[in-house]
């Protein structure tokens, strides 16, 4: 009964020990912080470095070093990290990023458009050096003309040297030369960050700017991230004679991967079209380790109640063991204490007793003594010696 007790703790050990390790290894899918960036409108200054198509520069080994080479990465900044953009067709609009160069050493510099925005985003520089501690400012324009369609546009200007990347997210919103509705969109700060699968409620406000009375304006719903890539379309009819506000939820693809995402609402009549939107971000989606491996927990909560179960079972029969021989030598104790005192006191009686028939025969003597002499009388002195006479016999 021990070996198999002590195998069960065993096995419950190395299976406490499995899930620990487990719950350890996927702790990192709670976190998707991108570098010193936040989520929502406004962006900090850093985008998020692309790790994946981060170079490494080799260095020369210096004299005396053993002929062995350093790797470095050399660091710079963008600043702003995202641009976003508001035009009408047939337009131009400039902005400026600054890129400075944060090492002790100088660096070269080479940009590049998303294809999603080749069309008319145009840069000042595409290519060029920064020295130590320098900066320089590239410009950024957004050119228009009939042919472009109103819409929101979406892309990146990659900023890359030869040991990283950053990159500068741009929301470009054009819009119609007349605008007869207007749209807002407003997110609250806990669906701007958002999993997989998860939903991303919104605020939408539908403005009549005054030129039509109450009508039927088409909403389009658009989610797409910074390659242009449509994630989420959906249209929608609604009735508006001077204001409408209400709330919309927007269901995130289970497939979608985690970063920085762009929210759309345009609102067309006819030829009109306004847009607004907000960035938000998918993070990294959390693991319930509960539900994945409930199987396992369930089989080793299982394990544990009846590991206590026949250690407990075992203990039991142990404790009657014990008890039931205690109780036998206690019994037998008693007994031999009985025993003793018994034979302790047969021993006295019969001690007593042959002390008092040694003494009869004088005290039958003295007896009759006394009789004869006339200091008894007769019948005390025959029931005197009848008592003695039985004493004796016994």
């Amino acid at each position: 009964m021990k070996k198999v007790v002590y195998v069960l703790l065993v096995m419950s050990f190395l299976i406490m020990v499995l899930n620990v390790a487990l719950l350890i290894n996927y702790t990192g899918y709670a976190s998707s912080d991108s570098e010193g960036g936040t989520v929502g409108l406004t962006i900090n200054a850093q985008s998020e470095e692309s790790e994946e198509e981060a170079a490494v520069v080799s260095v020369a080994p210096s004299k005396g070093s053993g002929g062995k080479s350093s790797a470095v990465r050399r660091d710079f900044s963008v600043i702003p990290g995202v641009i976003k953009v508001l035009l009408k067709k047939d337009e131009s609009f400039k902005k400026s990023i600054v890129i400075k160069n944060t090492e002790k050493v100088g660096q070269s510099f080479d940009l590049e458009v998303s294809e999603s925005l080749k069309n008319f985003v145009v840069l000042s520089d595409y290519s060029f050096a920064v020295e130590p501690g320098q900066e320089k400012e590239v410009f950024v324009t957004f050119v228009t003309s009939e042919d472009t369609e109103p819409s929101v546009y979406t892309g990146k200007i990659v900023v890359r040297t030869s040991s990283k990347r950053r990159e500068v997210n741009i929301v470009a919103s054009l819009i119609s030369k007349v605008v007869l509705f207007d749209v807002s969109l407003d997110v609250s700060a806990e669906y701007r960050e958002i999993s997989p699968g998860g939903d991303l409620l919104f605020q939408l406000t539908l403005f009549n700017l005054g030129e039509v009375g109450k009508t039927n304006v088409t909403l389009e719903y658009i989610v797409k991230d910074f390659e242009g890539n449509v994630i989420f379309n959906e249209i929608e009819v609604v009735s508006v004679e001077t204001q409408i506000s209400f709330s919309k939820s927007i269901n995130i693809p289970k497939n979608v991967k985690p970063g920085e995402y762009v929210a759309i609402v345009q609102a067309r009549y006819f030829s009109s079209l306004g847009s607004s939107s907000v960035i938000f971000h998918v993070a990294e989606k959390k693991v319930d380790l509960i539900s994945k491996y409930k199987y396992i927990i369930i089989a080793l909560v299982i394990l544990l109640i009846i590991l206590f179960l026949l250690v407990g079972i075992y203990e039991i029969r142990k404790f009657r063991k014990e008890l039931k021989r205690d109780v036998k030598r206690y019994n037998q104790k008693i007994k031999q204490k009985k025993v003793k005192r018994k034979v302790k006191r047969r021993s006295r009686d019969r001690e007593f007793i042959m002390e008092k028939v040694s003494n009869i025969p004088g005290k039958l003597l003295a007896l009759e003594k006394g009789f004869k002499g006339g200091y008894i009388s007769g019948k005390s002195y025959k029931s005197g010696k009848e008592r003695l006479k039985k004493l004796e016999r016994k």
